[in-house]
């Protein structure tokens, strides 16, 4: 039975891994291309580096889950190490249940302060890395090393890179 929280996706466009997208233990940084500007105008594609940290579950000062769900946060960073600057969105990643459900993105709650969300930016190589947390509400009980990160920089349906357990 599929929960509340986890099922379809959020935008109709969740990055969904599949059996070519790169896993990382959780913990562990991948580096992905970024796709080429298709008018050829931004230089060549970014190279990030991404680190994921263990999902942690988090309590709200003022907000509740839904009944039967907790948040959870992700520390991430992304860093330009090579090629032209590259867009950074929270939007770029997905959460999904060990089933492989799309977990809601809990980024407008106040599960955590603003400033430490990972923001909207545009790094380039020799910049400072961006990062900041993710927020996701997820079926309590759920253990979160077993959920799955995916995120696709060029917002596609099939994510660029995963992590988990």
């Amino acid at each position: 039975m599929k929960s509340a929280r986890c099922d379809a996706p959020q935008f109709g466009s969740d990055p969904s891994p599949d059996a070519q997208t790169p896993t990382r233990p959780w913990g562990s940084a991948v580096a992905v291309r970024s796709a080429p500007d298709p008018d050829g105008l931004d230089g060549p594609p970014a190279v990030v580096q991404i680190l994921a940290k263990t999902p942690s579950q988090v309590a709200s000062p003022s907000e509740a889950p839904d009944p039967g769900h907790v948040f959870v946060t992700v520390a991430v960073t992304l860093k330009v190490v090579a090629g032209s600057d590259h867009s950074v969105s929270a939007d770029q990643f997905a959460l999904f249940d060990p089933r492989g459900d799309a977990c809601k993105d809990a980024k407008d709650s106040d599960v955590v302060p603003d400033a430490q969300l990972l923001q909207d930016s545009h790094p380039s190589a020799g910049s400072p890395p961006a990062s900041g947390a993710l927020v996701f509400e997820v079926d309590a009980g759920s253990d979160p090393r077993a959920l799955v990160l995916a995120y696709n920089g060029a917002f596609s349906r099939v994510a660029s890179a995963r992590w988990q357990s």
